[in-house]
């Protein structure tokens, strides 16, 4: 059996049960004092051994849902800027191709040239077509991530204001995902190093990754109303390079937000690893 103070007032008493209830409504908090028989004197719950057992266990999921979440996460990030990758290669495979066809006047050689192209042109939409896949999922599992960090940042600092829904509405709701999301990675990571002043790598990581994530919005409109799906021969040079460049941001995007993920999961578990509550 427990009592623990409110008010000036000793409350109980009442079973593990219902005083972990209290706690995890919020209730009581970590500071709240509290006594049972089993112990000498009065403690604040985090220090009684019923608050230590239950800050622990509720560590250890946390810790398993971010690692979870975070390496399939990372997964899908490196496959989706391999992809992106290969599909620069076939970008510049097929202008070279039409290049040579230019030079060429043999009408054999101008068959076998037509005959890669379409076969790059094949390759090319097979993996615009695996992009898009690992694409929903990757969203899937960036929302999914996104809720788990968010969580354990409000845990983390009581200076996190943001809620899991606005954090996961800022990146994927147009016109707000251009505003917020530097905002709250900033205070992701602020809440995960404990302090409020960054080092010039935790600030770097954070700026250029808010560089790539607006250029890859803009870049996608751009490529959505200018660059047209098929074009006139006297074009296709400069078709051919801005699908090039497009693509590479979309590959340099998805490869600074592995990098962002790495950094907020290390930060994150090693702070929970590091305090035995928070």
């Amino acid at each position: 059996m427990w009592y623990y103070s409110k008010n000036n007032k000793q409350i109980g008493p009442i079973s593990d049960a219902t005083l972990l209830n209290l706690f995890s409504s919020g209730k009581i908090g970590k500071r709240t004092q509290v006594w049972s028989p089993t112990q000498k004197k009065w403690l604040p719950l985090e220090e009684s051994a019923i608050g230590k057992n239950y800050l622990k266990k509720r560590t250890n999921q946390h810790l398993l849902q971010l690692d979870k979440l975070t390496y399939i996460f990372r997964a899908l990030l490196f496959v989706l800027t391999f992809c992106f990758g290969y599909k620069i290669f076939f970008l510049f495979e097929t202008l070279d191709a039409y290049s040579a066809y230019i030079a060429i006047d043999s009408p054999t050689e101008k068959l076998q040239i037509a005959l890669v192209c379409a076969e790059n042109a094949m390759l090319d939409n097979l993996i615009s077509f695996i992009l898009f896949v690992i694409f929903v999922f990757s969203a899937y599992f960036g929302y999914k991530w996104l809720d788990a960090v968010s969580s354990i940042s409000g845990m983390l600092s009581k200076d996190y204001a943001h809620s899991s829904i606005s954090v996961v509405c800022s990146f994927f709701v147009p016109i707000f995902n251009m505003i917020a999301p530097y905002k709250i990675i900033s205070d992701i990571m602020e809440a995960a190093l404990g302090e409020k002043n960054f080092k010039v790598y935790h600030f770097s990581i954070i700026f250029i990754w808010g560089i790539f994530w607006l250029s890859s919005i803009f870049t996608y409109f751009a490529e959505t109303c200018l660059i047209p799906e098929k074009c006139m021969p006297d074009q296709i040079v400069p078709f051919y390079f801005a699908k090039i460049f497009a693509t590479a941001v979309y590959m340099a995007t998805a490869f600074m937000t592995l990098i962002l993920a790495s950094s907020i999961y290390s930060m994150q578990s090693r702070r929970l690893k590091m305090a035995e509550n928070y």
